[in-house]
């Protein structure tokens, strides 16, 4: 019996353990309600996929942004293109 319960820990520990697909939530995804881009405190860098077009309600510069901060310019080839939105 004991052989058969060291073989199935020896089997479990060496299996790679799984990593999440997607990385972890993140403070505002977990704390902020969610938001529709038409609700009047929608806010592009935080809120939905992140990523604020040209003529955005903020006013900030259009782009892909992480933790509210601008990590990659617009690009025109993303309209209507989530795909082509690097890291999506």
């Amino acid at each position: 019996m004991l052989a058969v319960i060291a073989a199935l820990l020896a089997l479990h520990t060496a299996q790679p353990h799984a990593t999440p697909a997607e990385p972890a939530a993140s403070w505002e995804q977990l704390m902020l309600p969610p938001a529709a881009e038409d609700d009047p405190w929608f806010d592009c860098r935080v809120h939905g996929d992140a990523v604020c077009g040209p003529g955005n309600a903020q006013g900030v510069a259009p782009g892909l942004y992480a933790a509210g901060q601008l990590v990659a310019g617009w690009e025109p080839a993303w309209y209507g293109r989530p795909d082509l939105v690097p890291g999506r």
